[in-house]
This record gives C-alpha cells, structure tokens and sequence, in this order.
C-alpha cells in the first residue's frame, strides 16, 4: 500500500511504495500540493504492481506517464522510441559529418538497430547497458574490433546526445568501454620502393597512377584525392589546396617535383570544377568503399594480396573479412615514413600528413609554405626504376 509522507525541510510530499521486487522506497514525487502527490503515488505503486505481474507493456507505461503529467498539470514530454531517436539524430548529425563519416554512422545505427529487432520501438530509456555490450562483443567476433569500436563510440556519441535533451536518465553506453585490439590482428605497413616502383607501373596509363602518386607524395586519403578538381590545384605555384572530409582542416601541401611532372602531362579543363580524375571521382561519389575495393584489386594483381572471391562461402554478405597488411591507407604510412628517412621533423610531417596530435600543438607550431616545400623537396622520387 502506498502512501505519502513528509521529509526533512522538503516542501515535497514523498511517496512511499513497494517496487516489484518487493523492495520498500521512498521517492520525491515533485509535488507541494497533497492531492496531486497522492494521484503520482497511485500511478506509481499501480506501474509496480503491473511490472510484479509482468503486465507492465510499453503501451501502458506511456498510457501511465501521460497521467501522472496530466493530473501534475506538467507539460507533456514526446517519449522517443529507439528507431525515432536515431532517425532523427542522424538527420541532424548529417548537416555536420562529411558524406564517408555520415555512411559510417548509419551503418553503425544499423547494426544497433538490426541486432535490437523488435525492441526499436522500445522507448530509448528502455536500453540497456548490457544489449549495448553484447552488440560490440557480437560485431567484435562477426566483423572486427574496429568495427565494434566505432559502433560503440556512435552508440555512445548518441546516447549522450539524448541524455543532453533529458531523453534518458543515463546513458547505457557510458560503461561500455572500447576492446582492445587483439594481437593477431593485422598491423598497416607501408610500402616498400620495389611495391612502389611495380605498383606504378602496374597502372600506367590509368587514372590510379596519378592518385598513387598523390597518396604517396601528400598522404591523403583517397576520398579526398579521388574528389579534387582542377580549382584545387595551382600548378604554377606548385600547391594543392583543398579541406579535408574527415577532419574539415583546411590541407595546402606543396607538390613535390615527381607528382608535379605527372600532373603536368594530365589534360586540364576550362571548367575548375572538373575532376582531375573523372572516372574515379564519380565512383567516389557513390561509394568510397568501391575505389577501395578497385584498388585491392590492383594489390591483388600484382600479388601483394589476396584475391577477393566474390562466390558464395556459406558466410553471408556480411561475414567478417580478412584485413590485409597493405591498402590504399598504407600510402598514408609510406608518405610518413618518406619524410622521416629524409630527415624530415616531426611536426613538419605531421602538418603534411595532417595528423593531430596533443604532443606537436598547432597552436604553438607555425609552419610556412616554404617549410613544408622544402620538406617534399626531399622526398625521393618513386617513379624512377627501383632496384630489386
């Protein structure tokens, strides 16, 4: 039996009440006036007694908070089902993330959701931090740690977002942390000068040539190579200019002699906004995953990798795949390692590359154009013949 009772020097009346676990509490109802508590008193040990009997459905806990906040006379609050919140949030976040990062994020919302089922129109509140870690150790063993990792980081991104807007009490993804990963996983490496020299000869006569060499030489990321126009690049003062999909950072890198001859050979437009590479721009529209997938098949022709077989294995389209030592992204480490061997300091080759870094501070390193010119001016060139 519930009932009501004063405490201390609140002005509140508290509402004493059985949970149903059996367990005996005593909550702050809100409330001054002595009728309006014992309406939020009643609700309350009603919704216990309902839960006791396991008859406490989605539906009538709304029906019962749309009570308590007419009888309070407080304003009704939208209680956001799990597909509701994340539609919504991903709309919003979509105005801020770059095109790539924004695909990651709803395929991050989707394993949440599919992994849910019918609970997506549970309300957000409803999830629990064990749902949350059960879906990372699934994706964990089902697709990679890093795959895991990120679902739970925009899980948790989410989540925080909702506890902001007083959607959810807590977030459930707070005590989930990230795994580590483990140790047989496949670490990055970067190329050496014979799989440059065979790689750039492999696609001679391609568009891939020229944004092999932009990898190597700037150490970008294909997104962002395969999508400049000719607006980016000013040849005669030898630099590209551009920003960064990942992170927004403003990018202008000088062009080292050995990129700089190829681009010269490359047929220019009336029209700055023409991609330097058509062919690979408009697959990057569409998908970057589909030039990452081109160029594995590249790797896989000159034998760094293994083929893909795109034939049925009885695991399912979205069976974990293999990860190779060496992708497009390993230029970002070979670019790296150029500067490094040719003496180049660490904040110079991190402002090129564009990595960030608490330990090398933007705010306290000021890097020329010049600085960063005779930075690639060291860098070897790549397109002579490499020795074996």
């Amino acid at each position: 039996m519930a009932s009501l009772k004063r405490k201390g020097r609140s002005p509140f009346w508290f509402c004493a009440f059985r949970l149903p676990d059996s367990r005996r509490v005593c909550r702050s109802t809100k409330q001054r006036g002595r009728t309006q508590a014992r309406e939020v008193c009643q609700a309350w040990q009603h919704a216990a007694d309902l839960a006791r009997e396991h008859l406490l459905t989605q539906a009538r806990s709304r029906a019962l908070i749309e009570e308590i906040e007419s009888l309070t006379g407080m304003a009704r609050r939208k209680l956001w089902t799990v597909r509701e919140f994340f539609a919504d949030w991903l709309a919003v976040r979509k105005k801020d993330l770059s095109e790539g990062t924004h695909t990651r994020y709803v395929t991050a919302v989707e394993h949440f959701t599919n992994f849910l089922g019918a609970r997506v129109e549970v309300s957000l509140e409803a999830i629990t931090s064990d749902e949350i870690a059960r879906l990372r150790d699934r994706l964990a063993l089902e697709k990679s740690t890093g795959s895991a990792n990120l679902t739970l980081k925009v899980l948790k991104a989410a989540f925080a977002e909702a506890h902001r807007r007083g959607l959810v009490s807590q977030s459930p993804a707070v005590p989930i942390k990230p795994l580590r990963a483990s140790r047989d996983a496949v670490a990055r490496r970067p190329f050496t000068p014979v799989e440059l020299a065979r790689l750039l000869d492999q696609t001679k006569g391609m568009e891939w040539h020229g944004i092999i060499l932009l990898g190597i030489y700037t150490g970008q990321r294909l997104g962002d190579l395969a999508t400049l126009t000719w607006a980016n690049v000013d040849l005669l003062r030898q630099e590209i200019a551009f920003t960064a999909g990942k992170t927004k950072r403003r990018m202008v890198l000088p062009i080292a002699r050995p990129l700089l001859a190829h681009l010269e050979t490359l047929t220019s437009s009336d029209n700055p906004k023409a991609p330097l590479f058509p062919e690979l721009a408009e697959l990057a529209r569409k998908r970057v995953g589909t030039l990452s997938n081109q160029f594995h098949k590249i790797l896989s022709d000159v034998g760094y990798v293994d083929e893909r077989k795109h034939v049925a294995c009885g695991k399912g389209r979205d069976a974990k795949r293999k990860s190779s030592a060496i992708s497009f992204h390993s230029l970002r480490h070979t670019a790296t390692t150029l500067l490094k061997a040719a003496g180049v300091s660490d904040a110079i080759a991190r402002e090129i590359i564009g990595h960030e870094s608490s330990a090398v501070s933007r705010v306290y390193t000021h890097l020329s154009t010049e600085d960063l010119r005779r930075a690639v001016d060291k860098l070897p060139d790549v397109t002579t013949p490499a020795k074996e």
